[in-house]
Formats: structure tokens, C-alpha cells, sequence
């Protein structure tokens, strides 16, 4: 799995503590190969699923899943640019 550091989050300072933010993003990272679930992550921080949603948007301003979505898409996007894996793209291409 490609793992990208996590990009710099402008906090508002509302909502979730930095802990609690940095405990979910990285969370986040380590498991974007999977499905998230608004409770498994308002579990990593032991809050309730709303709550956390409502928190999660005051601190970055956007919903959870929004943020998930984004980071899927930068990690799509980097794989795409990289000469490594349009190599890998090619040679998969060439086996079908």
C-alpha cells in the first residue's frame, strides 16, 4: 500500500483538540484501504458517531467522509504521476 505523510491541516481551533485530530488523521491514513465508518472513527477518539462529525467539520471545515474522499483522490492522483506505476499500469495491460 502507498502511504503519503499527512498534509498539514489548517486548524480552526474549534471543535476537536490537535491530539484528537492528529490521533483520527493518522487513523485515517494508516486504513484508506479500507471502508471508514463515521463510528470506527469517532471510536478512535471515544465520542459519538454525530458528535465527532460535528466536531471533525468545526475543526477542518469539511465532513469526514469529505476529508477520506480527498485523501483517496491525492493518493490516486500521486499514484498516477509516478513513472513507477504507469510502468506497473503498462506491464498489467500487457498480461490481460
Amino acid at each position: 500500500m502507498l502511504t503519503t505523510p499527512t498534509p498539514p491541516i489548517e486548524f480552526k481551533h474549534k471543535g476537536l483538540t490537535n491530539l484528537q485530530l492528529q490521533q483520527v488523521l493518522d487513523y485515517i491514513q494508516t486504513h484508506l484501504d479500507r471502508d471508514l465508518s463515521l463510528a470506527e472513527l469517532a471510536e478512535v477518539i471515544n465520542i459519538s458517531p454525530t458528535y465527532f462529525a460535528s466536531l471533525f467539520k468545526q475543526a477542518i471545515e469539511i465532513s469526514p467522509r469529505q476529508y477520506v474522499i480527498q485523501q483517496r483522490t491525492g493518493i490516486g492522483v500521486a499514484s498516477l504521476a509516478s513513472p513507477e506505476t504507469l510502468v506497473e499500469i503498462e506491464a498489467t495491460a500487457v498480461l490481460k
